[in-house]
């Protein structure tokens, strides 16, 4: 871990090793930095015989996830004064969605967003939407354009005036994820970061979250991270939706497994919006040449011009102002053309044909690329595969964003808009919540109950000693759960492929998952 990033802030911790159930209290001031390795037992002692010993680090705001929904959540808590530790599973700066540069879609201002919500469009969480408008509203100065190009958000397309040029409506820009505002952050003397680290259950103690714990991934010591309040930011789209050889039917990463989520779940809260997905035509042929979004061209719902079926024949009505509106439009219009009207390809795809067509810069910087590989996008027809790119399941949250276990925040909540767009909403907001909560300091004194943070570290070395024959590795589960979320999850759903699904699942969970106890 790069030294700088395990630094302490003036005010945020108070680490060192203990065992058992210890209590402590957030201290006012600590210069101390984490140590690691405070283990000494044997790596294959049996589990029932170990004796948990871990780390314990004290924080007043702690975010899980380090990107752009953990920034903003971040960036809110600090400017309200308060502390802030971010937990990142990949390598901070660099990991999961953000790390891609994937670009997006920005609106200038929240009228849109403020408008659905009047109009009904948005039927779960309306109020915690509403109030994160209004949060953001007057935290950017009314100008979310404005206030994310200021933090390095955007890089909008301009012309030779310098003036930005919107792309398909007035109101709107494209862009890419930066990293300027994870360095402005860094600056932060009330920031820390503690990243490579895997948070696998909550810190629950008489009802309420009181914090995180999980593993520092490099060397495997085990870590319990307090906090005043706890917000989940690891992003809503778990990598469930398959493989075609060695290319994801998936714009997302690895990383994004919901292990913090499912902590939740187990813990108590409920999960929400699991039946929601967005899909577009990323995945090219042939296989292996892209990795989903970051790396395709084309075939998104803001680009339907360059979209034909397998006769050569636009595959949408361009004159239906749902198809360039609408994302559930597009993709249930894309469903039944391929799965009910034959116009898909034998590998239920359909083609891309650019041409000499203006594409959005997260395309367009590709075609560079293929072509070394002798693809030519401007002057073939490529094929392309429907891929799922953002799906629901999430912790139900009030209006203040706060889940149904007390402490406990979640900063998205996928069926209020258009996902990714509303990190930018959510995320602040909920840090802003989340400081108003920690600000009462019910926890500051509180003698906790760390039999569940025993249990946990009994469990994960279970886990790693555990030794069984002919046993699956984990990534071949892994594919196989990818395999049967393909099968029944896609842009076209059918009774009979979703119970194919479920099927699978439970085999999957009775033959292939080791049963530890």
């Amino acid at each position: 871990m790069n030294q700088k990033n395990m630094e302490v802030s003036r005010r945020a911790f108070l680490a060192g090793a203990v065992a058992g159930a210890a209590a402590l209290s957030l201290p006012a001031c600590a210069k101390e930095s984490p140590k690691q390795g405070v283990s000494s037992q044997p790596a294959d002692l049996p589990a029932e015989q170990i004796e948990a010993s871990y780390e314990v680090i004290n924080t007043d705001i702690l975010v899980l996830g380090g990107g752009n929904l953990g920034i903003g959540a971040a960036l809110a808590a600090i400017s309200e004064g308060r502390n802030v530790t971010i937990i990142d599973k990949g390598t901070f700066r660099h990991s999961g969605v953000s790390g891609l540069s994937w670009d997006y879609f920005l609106g200038q201002n929240h009228e849109n967003l403020m408008k659905a919500v009047a109009a009904g469009a948005v039927t779960e969480n309306g109020k915690a939407v509403v109030n994160a408008a209004e949060f953001i509203g007057n935290f950017s100065g009314h100008n979310r354009f404005v206030f994310q190009v200021n933090m390095g958000q955007t890089l909008p397309d301009r012309d030779e005036a310098g003036r930005y040029i919107p792309f398909l409506t007035p109101d709107r820009t494209q862009g890419q994820f930066c990293r300027r505002h994870n360095d402005t952050l860094l600056s932060s003397p009330e920031l820390n970061v503690i990243d490579r680290t895997m948070i696998t259950d909550l810190l629950i103690s008489n009802g309420r979250c009181l914090g995180a714990m999980g593993i520092y991934l490099p060397t495997g010591d085990f870590r319990v991270f307090r906090a005043n309040a706890t917000i989940i930011a690891t992003g809503g789209c778990t990598w469930f939706y398959g493989w075609r050889g060695v290319t994801p039917y998936s714009i997302n990463v690895a990383d994004n497994t919901a292990d913090v989520a499912m902590a939740a779940y187990r813990r108590g809260a409920g999960i929400v919006n699991s039946e929601f997905s967005s899909y577009d035509v990323m995945s090219i042929q042939p296989e292996g040449l892209t990795c989903a979004f970051g790396a395709g061209v084309c075939g998104d719902a803001q680009e339907p011009h360059t979209i034909y079926d397998k006769n050569g024949d636009l595959l949408f009505d361009l004159e239906d102002e749902r198809v360039w509106t609408d994302r559930s439009f597009f993709c249930r219009y894309m469903a039944t053309a391929i799965e009910e009207e034959g116009r898909g390809t034998e590998n239920n795809a359909i083609f891309i044909n650019i041409g000499d067509s203006r594409l959005r810069y997260g395309n367009a910087r590709n075609i560079a690329v293929l072509e070394k590989f002798g693809i030519k996008p401007r002057e073939e027809k490529i094929e392309a595969v429907p891929e799922m790119y953002e799906h629901g399941g999430e912790p139900l949250v009030d209006e203040n964003m706060m889940t149904e276990i007390p402490g406990l925040f979640c900063g998205y909540n996928f069926s209020s808009g258009t996902g990714v767009m509303l990190n930018y909403y959510f995320g602040p907001y909920a840090g802003h919540c989340a400081s108003v909560y920690a600000e009462k300091g019910e926890s500051n004194n509180e003698e906790i109950d760390f039999s569940g943070a025993d249990a946990e570290f009994i469990r994960l070395h279970g886990i790693r000693t555990k030794t069984t024959e002919k046993g699956l590795r984990p990534h071949e589960v892994r594919l196989a759960i990818q395999e049967a979320g393909y099968l029944g999850m896609g842009v076209y759903r059918s009774t009979n492929k979703l119970q194919a699904s479920i099927a699978e699942f439970e085999r999957i969970r009775k033959e292939d998952l080791p049963v530890w106890r």
